[in-house]
């Protein structure tokens, strides 16, 4: 990972930006920095993200909601749509690691997929899985199945 990277998600952790694409430098074999911005609304992002190459980027929706993006357009180079796909889950602790949580993973083939009412119904599915469930008012008991050649009796009804 590039020192311009690092440098970069410290900021996007800070707040100071909202944005971060990632791209993979083959020259150095490394993850570098592409841009950082500060994107106004999430449909920003459909145009923001990479659309010929594949790609990762962070993006703060709602000021509250670090979302990671894995983009893998299906036009790209085999040998990238590898070497991202195989490098996402250490990247990601990697990034973990430096302090970005990471609150909702989404994963697109596309660039249209990513538009705002998706971004949207990823968030709020996330948010339903994280919220705490209720249990219920009354358990079920167990009833003991009857012994072996006796029928069930109730000692109510007797």
């Amino acid at each position: 990972m590039s020192d311009e990277l690092r440098l970069a998600l410290g900021e996007y952790i800070r707040g100071s930006t909202n944005f971060v694409l990632v791209a993979w430098d083959p020259a150095t074999e490394c993850f570098v920095l592409d841009r950082k911005a500060w994107l106004e609304s999430p449909t920003e992002l459909m145009r923001a993200v990479a659309q010929d190459s594949p790609c990762y980027a962070f993006y703060w929706y709602g000021g509250s909601t670090s979302l990671f993006v894995y983009s893998c357009p299906s036009a790209s180079n085999v040998r990238q749509r590898m070497v991202y796909s195989s490098f996402k889950y250490g990247f990601l602790v990697t990034v973990e690691q430096m302090g970005v949580n990471v609150h909702v993973k989404m994963e697109v083939d596309s660039i249209d997929e990513l538009n705002a009412q998706a971004i949207a119904e990823e968030v709020e599915a996330k948010a339903a899985e994280e919220a705490p469930r209720a249990a219920p008012l009354t358990q079920p008991k167990f009833k003991r199945p009857a012994p072996p050649g006796r029928p069930r009796t109730n000692p109510a009804l007797n």
